[in-house]
């Protein structure tokens, strides 16, 4: 029996989108928040295109609704901030605007493509894993200035997006389940941005000057 041919490279690529993601933030330089919010996003892409005969279509629905269902979730945090409640019923409200403009999102998306594309299992759960993330990103906003909390949020869908893209690669993911020592690869990176020790390359163009 082949091994490969049962196994889902699914599980291979979570390490590997960890790795993309830890070296975004030690060797490049851009910080994220938590893992969890780019793997959700990646994985929703995921779902997505599994009833997509599109990446394109893909994409544009999957930005759709991750930069839809975060920006109000956002929005409703910032609209809520001077009215008197606890901490989780301000979450439980960005929840509810986040899950009913998935579903204006729907209604519009399925008229224009002429498809009932949002009534399906996966993108449901594509929707859930998107919500999901608004509780780190509520933190988030939480802790940090308007202006990081941006730049991380951007960092996240991004890492989200490559991620998403990397589980619907079929090159990659045939490449990958057939080569398990593309996980000792992954090892050795690992090992080599834990002792990183130099500039951040978003450091390097910030000190160009004093650099030379």
């Amino acid at each position: 029996m082949n091994l490969a041919e049962n196994f889902s490279p699914l599980l291979i690529n979570l390490p590997v989108i960890i790795t993309l993601i830890i070296i975004t933030r030690y060797i490049i330089g851009f910080k994220t928040w938590r893992n969890y919010t780019s793997l959700a996003l990646a994985l929703s892409f995921f779902f997505i295109n599994m009833r997509s005969d599109s990446i394109i279509l893909t994409t544009i629905v999957w930005l759709a609704l991750s930069v839809g269902i975060i920006g109000i979730a956002t929005i409703t945090k910032y609209l809520l901030r001077k009215i008197s409640m606890n901490f989780y019923s301000r979450i439980a409200m960005m929840y509810l605007t986040a899950i009913t403009f998935f579903y204006l999102v729907a209604i519009v998306i399925s008229f224009i493509f002429k498809t009932n594309f949002f009534y399906v299992q996966e993108v449901i759960i594509a929707g859930f894993l998107i919500g999901s993330t608004i509780d780190d990103l509520a933190i988030l906003q939480f802790k940090k200035s308007t202006a990081e909390f941006l730049r991380r949020m951007i960092t996240s869908v991004l890492l989200g997006l490559v991620g998403g893209l990397l589980l619907t690669w079929e090159w990659w993911n045939a490449f990958i389940v057939n080569r398990f020592e593309i996980l000792i690869v992954i090892l050795i990176v690992n090992i080599v941005v834990a002792n990183w020790k130099n500039l951040r390359l978003t450091e390097l163009l910030r000190f160009k000057s004093v650099t030379r």
